[in-house]
């Protein structure tokens, strides 16, 4: 009997002692939730098109940029009716260059005409200005060619000087690992309050997130490394 509950203590704290490391060392205590899966490969996304040279100039675009909206896997499928979709994350650079928390929204567009199969796509757009970014954190926005946006993997020819020769929006598309042009028109943006709340707590709105800086996550940390 004594020998028995000698094992049982001796399992214990063998379990105890394995718990205190795995915290230590950052382990999680249970399955990731979707909203850190999708800011992983949000990273992941930056990661490769800093590392690509038919990326284009991505780091300049960057280093000016006062904000960037990351859709890490977006699929586009159909038959007649087609349709494009996935989601995303937003974040904000301030003055300082310190990237905030990110903010979850979702793309969505439908088109018609001749189309099928399946295609896998990964979008980041680039806002160069506060103004179309301001426009974008509360109520999303609807993507047009209206001269405010281009094709950043086409785009960056030689040394840009100044930030005033930029276009509002600058997009990077990885189409199948090929960097190219990508229909836009059409496609709407929105928040995904609930992804939101359910990452950062009740009443997380993208406001408070990105520009009052109410609410952050230890698990953001590895997009905001990406993109320093």
């Amino acid at each position: 009997m004594k020998k028995s509950w000698i094992c049982a203590a001796a399992c214990a704290l063998l379990f105890f002692l394995s718990g205190c490391y795995g915290n230590r060392i950052g382990f999680s205590s249970g399955p990731k939730s979707y909203e850190q899966e999708l800011i992983e490969k949000a990273a992941a996304a930056v990661e490769s098109l800093r590392c690509n040279p038919e990326a284009g100039r991505f780091d300049l675009y960057l280093q000016h940029a006062r904000g960037v909206l990351i859709f890490p896997r977006l699929l586009k499928a159909g038959l007649i009716l087609g349709g494009k979709g996935g989601n995303g994350v937003l974040l904000a650079r301030d003055e300082n260059s310190v990237w905030s928390a990110p903010a979850f929204y979702s793309l969505r567009e439908v088109s018609w005409g001749f189309q099928a199969g399946i295609q896998e796509i990964t979008l980041v757009l680039v806002f160069m200005n506060e103004t179309v970014l301001d426009a974008a954190v509360d109520s999303g926005m609807t993507l047009s060619f209206d001269g405010s946006i281009a094709a950043g993997s086409t785009g960056a020819k030689g040394e840009l000087s100044s930030v005033t020769m930029f276009k509002d929006i600058y997009y990077f598309s990885d189409v199948g690992g090929v960097y190219a042009g990508l229909s836009l028109e059409g496609g709407m943006i929105k928040v995904r309050q609930e992804s939101n709340e359910s990452y950062y707590g009740a009443r997380a709105t993208p406001r408070d997130i990105i520009y009052g800086l109410k609410f952050d996550h230890p698990g953001a940390e590895i997009l905001k490394d990406a993109l320093h």
